[in-house]
């Protein structure tokens, strides 16, 4: 792992270019988490759950659709070019979020590989 040493401002700046140059996608209309025990894992999946989260013995599914009882969740895929040092991003981002809107966030990170 390389650990580089940076300022804040040195950090914020770098973390601006990696968001200038990445590519962002808002996935239209909300998601919601759902909420389910592992023995009902076969029979709860949802067949358009974008993520699934285990906590124990019970599992979380983020699913697209209108869920009035839920918490209203806005998807964003964030791609990065291969190569670029995104290091602090995911903290950044949200920091940032948090000081301007005031709204929290939630964050599901994956891997694409590209072939």
């Amino acid at each position: 792992m390389h650990i580089q040493t940076e300022t804040p401002a040195q950090t914020d700046t770098r973390l601006r270019r990696v968001l200038r140059d990445c590519d962002i996608h808002a996935r239209p209309g909300e998601c919601h988490f759902t909420e389910f025990a592992h023995a009902d894992f076969a029979t709860s999946l949802h067949p358009e759950a974008l993520a699934f989260i285990r906590d124990g013995d019970r599992w979380s599914q983020l699913v697209p659709g209108d869920f009035s009882t839920a918490e209203p969740l806005t998807l964003w895929s964030i791609h990065f070019e291969t190569g670029v040092d995104n290091s602090g991003f995911v903290g950044w981002l949200g920091t940032l979020i948090k000081q301007h809107t005031g709204s929290g966030v939630a964050v599901i990170c994956g891997q694409k590989l590209r072939t």
